[in-house]
């Protein structure tokens, strides 16, 4: 008998028939110290830069960030939107898994002069706390695939909930042709995304605001930045790389680089999720 795709029950399900094996891998501190350095490449293109004002004023013009409030920005990163909260709210809690991002997060923090944001170096599927927050917030994070943790981002928000995520889109000309001529395989990029979320949250009763955000991230990078990108990437897919492919992979580089540099374009979608708690209702 088919579940009812009205019941949470049904979005758990299929949720984990999309998960892939990889996710232990996403969630290691390691796998994302290898890309610490490179995470603020995105700050320099201007789609990138239009889409994070455009979340953080609208979370502003829905109440989600005021001087009174706390919010908790999971799975922080590099703090790219906890320093940008922290002139908004009264106080930031930034948690993520690597040190390397960590230290990144206090080093921008010391640098800007801001002292409202207690930064955490844990692990989200063993962190505890009893403190809730009035904003909980995530962005492109791998922890948003397991709705286990959908569940738990709940039980920490006293009244909003914002997430950012994938929404079906994700193309890059590069990585197309490193897959096809290396690997001999079509590039496919298949996760539960910010709709399965959506859909999960509204058969619990709220029915949250989606907007979507549809343009390019632009990076350019040196040749041996970008293959150590490519290979953190092929890993985060399951593919083991050998010596010799990582001589094509080189080469293809090369032939795309201009002076020594490899322009790389990702055609992206992009969800923002945004739940007032206080507004829950069941679906009829």
């Amino acid at each position: 008998m088919k579940k009812d795709p009205l019941t949470p029950e049904f979005w758990r399900e299929y949720a984990a028939s999309l998960s892939g094996k990889e996710d232990a891998r996403f969630t290691s501190p390691e796998f994302w110290n290898r890309v610490a350095e490179t995470y603020d490449d995105l700050e320099v293109s201007p789609f990138y830069q239009k889409m994070v004002e455009e979340i953080i004023e609208t979370m502003k013009i829905r109440g989600a960030l005021r001087p009174d409030l706390r919010v908790f920005d999971v799975c922080c990163g590099p703090g790219n939107y906890a320093l940008r909260f922290a002139p908004l709210v009264k106080e930031v809690v930034a948690l993520d898994i690597s040190p390397k991002m960590i230290e990144k997060c206090r080093e921008k923090a010391k640098e800007a002069g801001v002292s409202n944001v207690r930064i955490i170096l844990g692990d989200w599927f063993k962190f505890e706390t009893e403190e809730t927050f009035d904003t909980v917030f995530v962005s492109m994070s791998p922890i948003i695939h397991h709705l286990d943790s959908i569940d738990r981002l709940l039980s920490l928000s006293r009244r909003f909930l914002v997430l950012v995520h994938w929404a079906g889109v994700r193309k890059n000309l590069l990585y197309a042709r490193i897959y096809k001529e290396v690997f001999d395989r079509e590039l496919v990029w298949k996760r539960p995304g910010i709709i399965v979320v959506f859909n999960y949250l509204y058969t619990l009763g709220y029915a949250g605001d989606i907007r979507f955000f549809t343009g390019y991230w632009e990076r350019v990078r040196p040749v041996k930045k970008e293959l150590e990108q490519i290979l953190w990437r092929l890993e985060r897919e399951g593919i083991t790389v050998t010596k010799e492919d990582q001589e094509k992979i080189l080469r293809i580089l090369e032939e795309e680089s201009q002076d020594g540099l490899v322009p790389s374009r990702t055609k992206v979608r992009i969800g923002f999720l945004f739940v007032d708690l206080s507004l829950r209702a069941l679906p009829t």
